[in-house]
């Protein structure tokens, strides 16, 4: 949102965000970590 509104983009850009789940993402990404042996993400 600060590059934005900085305008460091052409006008009409279109910009794409990802959001990987955060916080309340970290149990469910280790419960898939664990199913394949991996190591977990620490919290």
């Amino acid at each position: 949102m600060d590059m934005i509104s900085k305008n460091k983009f052409p006008k009409g850009s279109k910009i794409l965000a990802i959001h990987t789940g955060g916080l309340q993402g970290i149990e469910g990404m280790n419960m898939r970590l664990k199913e394949k042996n991996l190591p977990l993400i620490d919290m």
